[in-house]
């Protein structure tokens, strides 16, 4: 990510899906077809941490809450 800011490029991930075989295994809680909000908005939350620019979601009241959870654990 460091590499593509200091190239001027933004990173705009997407798509982000609550499903569960759509998260990475660290974050699935049951069976794949499965909503798993909470891992969806763990997920997200990383990588707003790490320095995305953006992002593209699926459900955007899941990504609506991922980016308020961030931005009160950054005040």
């Amino acid at each position: 990510m460091d590499d593509a800011h200091a190239a001027g490029l933004q990173v705009m991930p997407w798509t982000y899906r609550p499903e569960n075989r759509f998260l990475p295994p660290r974050l699935r809680d049951g069976p794949p077809a499965v909503r798993n909000e909470a891992g969806a908005i763990r997920q997200l939350v990383e990588h707003l941490d790490a320095g995305i620019d953006g992002l593209f979601a699926d459900d955007p009241a899941v990504a609506a809450r991922a980016v308020a959870a961030h931005a009160a654990r950054s005040l």
